[in-house]
C-alpha cells in the first residue's frame, strides 16, 4: 500500500512538472464531492492530502456550497456539542450561531485558498428544483429536508456547464443512484479515492484561516436554502447574523490589541470569576505580559469588565456589555476549549 501510494503521488508530480515546466496541456482530472463522501474524511489526516493535491493542481476538485456548509457544520457540532466538552453548558444558541458562522467562514477560505471551486447551489432555480422533485422517477421527496437537499446537490452539478463531466465521489446510495442514472461516473469510496492521491507534502500545513469578520457567513441565498433543508441550524445562523457588536467595537484597534482584548473578554465570560494573575499566565505564552496589562485595563476602565479584589468579571448588567463577552467568547470557543481540556 505505501508504495502504490509513493508511485501515485510521483506520478502527479511529474505530471504537474512537465505542464508547469514544459507548457504541456495535460488534462487534470476533476471530482465533485457529495455530503456524506466529504464528512467521511478525517481533518487532520484525509483532508490535507485532498486539499495539497487540489493545491498543486493535480486534481480539480469543484464543492457545491451545501456540502461545504453540511462539513463545517459537523466541525461545528464537534467543538460545541460533544458530550466531553467542557464548554457543553456555556453557549447559548446566538453565540452558537457565532461560532458556527466563523466555522463556516473559515472552512470555505480554506477549501478556495486551497485553489477548490466553491460552486454555488442557489443558482438553481426553486422552480427548477420543484419540477425535478415532482418527477415520479426520482426518489426526491418534497416533504424531506435531506431529499432536498441532496436534490439541490444533484442539480447544482448537472446545470453547472464549468463542472463539465468531474467523477462524482458520493456515498449515499439513492443519490448515487440518481447520478449513475443520469449517466455520470461515480466513485463510492471517499476514503479509498484520497489513499490514491498519496501523502501530502511534508511541507504542506492545513491550518485554518483567520476570518476577519463575521459579518460574512453564507449567502443570502445559501442561508434561505440552509433554513429550508437545515431548519434547526439554519434558524442559529440567523441569531448570529445581526449581531457584529463586539468587531464593530474594536474595528479600530490594531490586529493585535483587537485579539488581546477578545482573548481577554472570552476568558473573562468562560471561565469568571478568575483572578487576575491566572488570566494573565494563560495568555502569556502568546502575548507580552504588558501588552495583556495595559489591554486588561482599558476593559476595566470602559467598564466591559470589572474588577473584585484580585478576581476578574464581565460587566452582567449592561446589556451590550455583556453581549460583547458573549460574542467574544463565541470566536475562541476553540481556544477556551483547549484552554478548560489542560485545567
Amino acid at each position: 500500500m505505501r508504495i502504490r501510494k509513493s508511485f501515485s503521488r510521483f506520478i502527479q508530480v511529474m505530471r504537474h512538472r512537465a505542464k508547469k515546466v514544459l507548457g504541456l496541456n495535460i488534462p487534470v482530472r476533476s471530482y465533485y464531492f457529495d455530503t456524506n463522501a466529504l464528512r467521511r474524511l478525517t481533518f487532520d489526516k484525509e483532508i490535507p492530502i485532498l486539499l495539497d493535491a487540489s493545491r498543486s493542481q493535480s486534481i480539480q476538485l469543484y464543492l457545491c456550497d451545501l456540502v461545504v456548509w453540511e462539513f463545517a457544520r459537523k466541525r461545528h457540532q464537534d467543538s460545541t456539542e460533544r458530550g466531553t466538552n467542557p464548554t457543553s453548558g456555556l453557549l447559548n444558541e446566538e453565540q452558537k450561531g457565532l461560532h458556527l458562522k466563523k466555522t463556516f467562514c473559515q472552512i470555505q477560505k480554506l477549501f478556495m485558498d486551497n485553489g477548490v471551486y466553491v460552486i454555488s447551489s442557489d443558482t438553481v432555480p426553486s422552480q427548477t428544483l420543484q419540477d425535478y422533485i415532482s418527477q415520479q422517477d426520482t426518489y426526491f421527496n418534497q416533504n424531506n429536508t435531506n431529499d432536498c437537499r441532496d436534490a439541490r446537490i444533484f442539480l447544482t452539478y448537472k446545470h453547472n456547464q464549468q463542472i463539465n463531466g468531474a467523477i462524482v465521489v458520493c456515498e449515499d446510495s439513492k443519490l448515487k443512484g440518481e447520478f449513475i442514472k443520469s449517466g455520470y461516473k461515480v466513485l463510492d469510496n471517499a476514503k479509498d479515492f484520497v489513499a490514491t492521491l498519496g501523502e501530502a507534502d511534508k511541507k504542506y500545513k492545513l491550518v485554518l484561516p483567520e476570518v476577519s469578520e463575521l459579518n460574512g457567513g453564507p449567502s443570502q441565498g445559501l442561508r434561505d436554502i440552509i433554513l429550508s433543508v437545515d431548519p434547526t441550524y439554519g434558524r442559529l445562523i440567523q441569531l448570529s447574523q445581526d449581531h457584529d457588536l463586539l468587531i464593530s467595537k474594536l474595528n479600530e484597534l490594531s490586529r493585535d490589541d483587537k485579539d488581546t482584548r477578545i482573548m481577554i473578554l472570552a476568558i473573562v465570560q468562560a471561565s469568571a470569576p478568575i483572578e487576575e494573575a491566572k488570566l494573565i499566565n494563560l495568555l502569556i505564552p502568546q502575548k507580552k505580559e504588558v501588552d495583556v496589562k495595559r489591554n486588561m485595563s482599558v476593559l476595566c476602565e470602559q467598564n466591559i469588565i470589572r474588577t473584585v479584589g484580585n478576581v476578574l468579571l464581565p460587566n452582567g448588567i449592561d446589556k451590550e456589555k455583556r453581549e460583547m463577552c458573549e460574542q467574544a467568547m463565541a470566536m475562541k470557543i476553540d481556544v477556551i476549549i483547549d484552554l478548560l481540556s489542560r485545567g
